[in-house]
């Protein structure tokens, strides 16, 4: 018989390794972030500084920021309609979701915000 936190370790354990999993595979399209400075290579100069910042803002939107929000308001959705009228779940659950969604609203508006200052100095975009 599992007490409390033994049944929050397993759900813990099994997000977890989806994570990993995730990163894993997440990590594999960040390998070549600025194509400078290496052997062969041209040095590297600002503009090669501003691709790698953008780089770093769509890795995070695409890669990171989207799956585990979309997770987390899967998760406060789950929490919400099975709380069962109880006001402590279904605040956590709706909880989970707000903060869910203004993690979206940052990462966009960072996202925004790097591809408004490209497009201001005339920098390629990706």
């Amino acid at each position: 018989m599992l007490n409390k936190t033994g049944k929050y370790e397993k759900y813990g354990y099994g997000i977890l390794f989806f994570l990993m999993a995730f990163f894993i595979n997440a990590a594999s399209s960040f390998a070549a972030l600025v194509n400078c400075g290496g052997n062969g290579q041209n040095p590297c100069n600002y503009s090669d500084f501003v691709k790698m910042v953008q780089g770093l803002v769509t890795f995070a939107l695409t890669d990171v920021v989207t799956p585990v929000a979309v997770i987390v308001i899967i998760w406060g959705g789950i929490e919400m309609a099975i709380s069962a009228g109880d006001e402590g779940k279904f605040k956590s659950g709706k909880k989970k979701i707000t903060a869910a969604a203004i993690g979206i609203v940052l990462t966009f508006g960072a996202w925004l915000l790097v591809n408004t200052i490209l497009k201001f100095l005339n920098l390629p975009t990706q």
